[in-house]
């Protein structure tokens, strides 16, 4: 918590509690689906004196795609078969049954046990106290002034508490490195995370672009998967691209259609309502 500490006053106490925990919090957009055009606030519909609390904000988005499918798939297969307490005892593992019973995994010896990895972690937490002293504190001075000016549009309002954050996120990478000092690295890998609150919201043509680009490579990856070789253009229907940005709030793309953002890249065949990019060889 942020100041690891908890006021109380109640049956006539009025005192402050210690409470020296990490909360994590997890929240389902809204309306069910989470829009990439809206911050974050209003898709959980939670305030910014809520939000700034938190260190770390992940966004997680369930998007169908076949190849990151296979690979979550395999993972969960693989994790239960490395939660066994015989994991570590057999050289290979063989997957599935029947015809699939020929692909054998080999059981990784590098891979630490749950035990191991839990003692470290409760190491790390106990006997490590990385000291601060050593890092570039005109950096963090110049981070803050940089977040506060950048800051615009509907982008989450930058408050001292986000420099603190970067201060106990860079402790924290110390500690995992098992380091009694932070470093400038630390500092750096911190202040990756905050990137997102730069970002403008874009203009409704270059929102349009993003979604046509990514219904581009669906198509792409579905062609590759069936066929086995990238197709020389790709045709997206018109219709496809006006329900998709119907979702993300852009009710009539006909300016994007006669943009020169647009023309620049793709073809629109308007009398078949065909949106054609050519791929390169």
């Amino acid at each position: 918590m942020e100041q690891q500490s908890i006021s109380t006053a109640k049956a006539g106490i009025v005192t402050s509690l210690q409470a020296r925990c990490s909360v994590i919090a997890a929240a389902n957009p809204t309306r069910g689906k989470y829009n990439q055009q809206l911050p974050l606030g209003q898709n959980v519909e939670l305030t910014e004196p809520i939000l700034s609390r938190f260190d770390v904000l992940c966004v997680v988005l369930d998007r169908a795609d076949p190849i990151e499918d296979e690979t979550l798939e395999q993972f969960v297969v693989e994790s239960q078969m490395r939660s066994h307490p015989h994991y570590g005892e057999v050289d290979e593992i063989v997957r599935g049954t029947g015809a699939g019973a020929r692909r054998v995994d080999k059981v990784d010896k590098d891979i630490i046990s749950h035990d191991l990895l839990r003692k470290y972690i409760m190491y790390a937490r106990d006997k490590i106290c990385p000291r601060i002293d050593s890092i570039d504190q005109d950096m963090l001075e110049k981070l803050y002034g940089d977040l506060r000016r950048e800051q615009v549009g509907e982008c989450m309002r930058i408050t001292v508490r986000y420099l603190e954050s970067v201060i106990r996120m860079s402790e924290a990478f110390a500690r995992m490195h098992l380091r009694d000092t932070v470093r400038q690295d630390d500092v750096d890998h911190a202040i990756l995370n905050f990137s997102k609150y730069l970002a403008p919201i874009t203009g409704e043509h270059e929102r349009a672009h993003k979604i046509l680009q990514d219904l581009v490579k669906e198509h792409v990856r579905g062609f590759v998967l069936s066929h086995g070789a990238v197709p020389g253009k790709c045709v997206v229907e018109r219709e496809e691209l006006d329900l998709r940005c119907h979702d993300y709030g852009i009710l009539d793309i006909k300016a994007y259609l006669e943009s020169d953002l647009f023309k620049a890249a793709f073809e629109y065949k308007k009398n078949k309502g065909q949106i054609i990019l050519t791929l390169p060889h």
